[in-house]
């Protein structure tokens, strides 16, 4: 059975990291798929992010959510320097400021919608994040064995990801599935596949790990994700193909790489979800750059 992961006065702070980050052109795009979830907060316009293959440009005040399958693309414009926080943290750390009625997950892995990475923010609420950011700055430079570092950060780093969550929840009008325990086993699910989406995985092996009758995963799965389980896969597959094929390597690589056997069968799956061939895709890419 699924075991809950409650918030524990005399845990210390999970692990994280966060920088401050300026985007200047002529800088190569930033292309990348983490195993952390990574945040970027952003303070200043003159950043273009891409999305399902699409450039979106980014105001200021915007925060971009990525989990651990979500390609990161982003690209700075030459006539601007965008500033920005970037902080990662891995999905299990960030379960331990979680309760079990509050998961700090939910705006990383419930995203029935399109462009779920996006978060725009105004003004005030930018300023709070920026507050409490600048906060965790100085208190990761302090000496971590002082009296009362780890519980200021971890007092800190939970007030963060509330607010994140609650402006999330706030954008997309996010109902709660009445059902806290099944939404926690969905999102352990979720981080199983995305690192082991280039396995034979299916529903039926998924209800016997994680203890779930199969049918109650699946419609759950779906109003979480928007889409189905073995379709999820499927897309974990060609966000990576995507990436390797941007960084230059050989689609029978690639192939290989994400789980495929037979080329042919990778090819035409590329091609479904993103209308080119992995050889025509790669090289559309390369085409921009020049």
């Amino acid at each position: 059975m699924y075991k809950k992961t409650i918030f524990q006065s005399n845990n210390p702070c999970p692990p994280f990291s966060l920088t401050r980050h300026s985007f200047t052109a002529p800088a190569v795009e930033t292309i990348g798929i983490s195993d952390k979830l990574c945040i970027f907060f952003i303070l200043s316009e003159g950043l273009t992010c891409t999305l399902k293959d699409r450039a979106v440009a980014l105001p200021a005040n915007t925060v971009l959510l990525f989990h651990t399958m979500n390609l990161q693309r982003l690209s700075p414009n030459p006539s601007y320097c965008a500033d920005s926080f970037i902080l990662s943290i891995a999905p299990e750390n960030l379960s331990l400021l979680s309760t079990e009625h509050t998961n700090l997950l939910d705006c990383f892995f419930y995203r029935p919608f399109e462009d779920a990475q996006l978060l725009p923010l105004d003004a005030s609420d930018m300023q709070k994040i920026t507050a409490l950011l600048s906060k965790l700055e100085g208190l990761n430079s302090e000496d971590p064995s002082s009296y009362g570092n780890d519980l200021y950060k971890k007092t800190v780093l939970t007030e963060l990801f509330l607010l994140l969550n609650m402006r999330y929840r706030a954008v997309h009008k996010l109902k709660d599935t009445g059902n806290q325990d099944r939404c926690s086993c969905v999102y352990s699910i979720l981080s199983f596949i995305h690192k082991n989406y280039h396995r034979d995985i299916s529903i039926e092996s998924l209800s016997d790990q994680f203890a779930i009758n199969k049918f109650a995963l699946g419609n759950t799965f779906r109003q979480i994700t928007g889409t189905t389980i073995s379709q999820y896969i499927t897309d974990c597959r060609m966000e990576k193909a995507k990436e390797l094929l941007l960084r230059g390597c050989r689609v029978e690589m690639v192939c290989e790489c994400i789980g495929y056997i037979n080329l042919s069968h990778f090819s035409r799956a590329f091609k479904n979800y993103t209308g080119k061939s992995p050889k025509q895709f790669q090289m559309a890419y390369r085409r921009s750059c020049m």
